[in-house]
């Protein structure tokens, strides 16, 4: 990646060339050899005050952006850069394996020394949480272009992070705020430190639009970086090991881990469906929370912006997140957020929620804001609905998946909607 081939891209080219920087083709391969035994770093997480390891677990696995994490914590989001970056250093100083070894050795030959491998990891953090401007892009470009040490060094913290990620898969569900004594108090940073962290505060506002990008124009952070992801309207099935499988809807990333404890399935964004007929050891994380799925089979669902929603369609399931925990049986339901955990309920089954495995979307009175929102998950293109008072009114109707410009006609037909049609964009008013 040079600097001369990114400034003749657009601003979406650029940030997919960054972040192809970001994940190496060699993939996860790679990065075992700098592994090794993660337990380490998982006592280092862990060993964080409470409120460091929830902003680490909630950038890195999450991509939260700094003004929500400083919403929900009451604090500014200077401190969130700073808590995050003495997160990070703490957890990353003793990670020692042999490819990072190399990469470090380069850079040194090359004379970026420490200063140089401070530097990348604050822009690891800043473009974790977010900033697909020209300005910030011309910035890091820049960094990255000044010799050879400075792109090891960035290959290097890259490498750190995704390492760090893959300790943060296994951690304990992060901890939500509320809870008593999670303030915790602010470890003592250099004034090379706060430097570096200053350069994370300063994309603050920007940070939403990777972790939520506008009009679905790119992929957010947390979906390029899963193992698996699927198209808007592709549904996929993997197989998990002695006849388990977990299915994943449309617009579904998701990680998979295995080790001796079992296998650990971590849900980024989307919808899945597990079956887990012969009991294998099988952990989902979605959020803040973890389900632990014994015989049977779960659905889960998880949003934009919204609750993360279990279900229990056979057997049975347990639910753990922050202050409580909560048993399923076939047909229940509950889900939970940073609010906390609602109470379960019961629900029925061959309803709109398990309509998406057989190639159907159900809408039951649903405003029509929210289907609007469900029609864009499987249809390529975009629905842009204009009237606020239009989005107020409701639908109801079943629609295969691979037909859904007849929703599309059905409210025009109810509501006299005016329809305007550019390419696959369709504008609703």
């Amino acid at each position: 990646m040079t600097e001369k081939t990114l400034t003749r891209l657009s601003v979406t080219e650029r940030l997919a060339r960054l972040r192809e920087c970001m994940e190496p083709a060699d993939g996860r391969g790679r990065e075992d050899a700098d592994c090794g035994d993660l337990s380490w770093l998982a006592r280092q997480v862990e060993s964080l005050p409470p409120r460091l390891r929830h902003i680490l677990y909630s950038v890195c696995m999450e991509r939260a952006a700094s003004q929500v994490l400083a919403q929900r914590w009451g604090i500014s989001t200077r401190l969130v850069a700073r808590e995050l970056q003495a997160a990070h250093e703490s957890c990353v100083q003793g990670l020692a394996g042999p490819g990072l070894r190399a990469v470090a050795k380069g850079a040194e030959e090359a004379g970026a020394g420490a200063a140089v491998l401070a530097e990348a990891r604050a822009w690891v953090r800043v473009l974790s949480m977010g900033q697909p401007t020209d300005e910030r892009l011309d910035a890091f470009t820049q960094w990255h272009a000044q010799s050879r040490g400075h792109a090891q060094r960035w290959h290097q913290a890259t490498r750190e992070w995704k390492i760090l990620g893959r300790a943060l898969h296994a951690a304990p569900a992060d901890p939500e705020p509320g809870t008593p004594g999670l303030r915790a108090p602010l470890p003592r940073l250099t004034r090379r430190g706060f430097l570096g962290a200053a350069i994370a505060g300063a994309t603050a506002l920007g940070a939403l639009a990777i972790a939520r990008p506008p009009l679905g124009l790119w992929p957010s952070w947390q979906v390029l970086r899963a193992d698996f992801r699927t198209a808007t309207g592709e549904r996929r099935r993997i197989g998990l090991g002695e006849g388990a499988y977990v299915e994943l809807n449309t617009q579904t990333s998701l990680s998979l881990r295995t080790d001796a404890s079992g296998v650990l399935i971590a849900l980024f964004a989307g919808e899945i469906a597990v079956d887990n007929g012969r009991a294998i050891p099988l952990r989902i994380r979605a959020g803040g929370g973890r389900v632990d799925v014994g015989q049977g089979g779960v659905a889960l669902r998880t949003l934009e912006g919204r609750r993360v929603v279990v279900r229990a369609t056979e057997g049975a399931a347990r639910v753990f997140h922050s202050q409580r925990e909560v048993s399923l049986v076939a047909g229940q339901q509950v889900s939970y957020g940073s609010s906390g955990m609602d109470a379960v309920r019961r629900v029925t089954s061959g309803t709109s929620d398990d309509a998406w495995r057989r190639g159907m979307v159900v809408f039951q009175d649903t405003p029509l804001a929210e289907a609007v929102a469900e029609i864009n998950r499987y249809r390529p293109g975009r629905v842009v609905l204009m009237d606020s008072a239009l989005g107020r009114q409701r639908i109801s109707g079943r629609f295969r998946v691979d037909a859904l410009d007849r929703a599309i006609i059905l409210i025009e037909q109810l509501y006299r909607a005016r329809v305007r049609r550019l390419g696959d964009v369709v504008i609703l008013s």
